[in-house]
């Protein structure tokens, strides 16, 4: 994880405190500049925006000062909070978590090349799995309700560019069927939407 963790602070351009950029260098490895980077901070936002509601930290100081503001300001939140299940546009946030990296059922691990720079390396059997594991960013994609609806009424039409069916047949096949032109992640939205 210190890798993976490395890498993306690397990317963000993180800085010690006196402003020095920190480097990912594994021969002579340095700490961490922050506990967490910019990506897995935005995940924590994210996550607890969802859970508690959306507010600046302005308005959320009313809750602690007046009974009449909590009423308020719960009012408040959890219309923000419906309005983005009705309303929002697809999107992959920033919410999710990191996952080993796998491809044709192989995971993949960091090893060093003669020059000693990191390169991902298969790993051919469950044994050999000594190495730091390659990690990836798996996102979760997020849409309304809305637009969920929409793209049925547009398959019931026979205007989908997901099928090339129309009527009710084409919507079920949408929510349930195993188009291979839907991603698993949409698929289970529509479903979580329509339920």
């Amino acid at each position: 994880m210190y890798i993976t963790l490395a890498r993306q602070l690397v990317q963000e351009g993180a800085e010690y405190p006196d402003k020095n950029l920190f480097e990912l260098d594994l021969n002579n490895p340095k700490p961490l500049p922050k506990a967490y980077s910019n990506r897995d901070s935005e995940s924590f936002k994210a996550i607890s925006d969802r859970i508690y509601g959306y507010y600046s930290h302005e308005k959320r100081s009313m809750i602690h000062s007046y009974h009449v503001g909590s009423l308020f300001m719960q009012m408040n939140t959890y219309w923000s909070a419906k309005k983005n299940q009705y309303a929002q546009v697809r999107s992959y946030t920033q919410e999710g978590k990191w996952e080993d990296y796998e491809e044709d059922g192989y995971k993949y691990c960091w090893t060093e090349d003669e020059d000693g720079n990191l390169i991902p390396k298969r790993i051919e059997k469950p044994e050999d799995d000594t190495h730091v594991p390659v990690k990836v960013w798996k996102g979760r994609p997020q849409e309304g309700i809305f637009v969920t609806a929409c793209e049925l009424i547009s398959a019931i039409g026979g205007k989908s560019e997901l099928t090339s069916e129309s009527g009710l047949s084409a919507a079920w096949n949408i929510l349930y069927g195993n188009n291979p032109n839907i991603d698993p992640e949409i698929r289970r939205l529509y479903q979580a939407n329509m339920h």
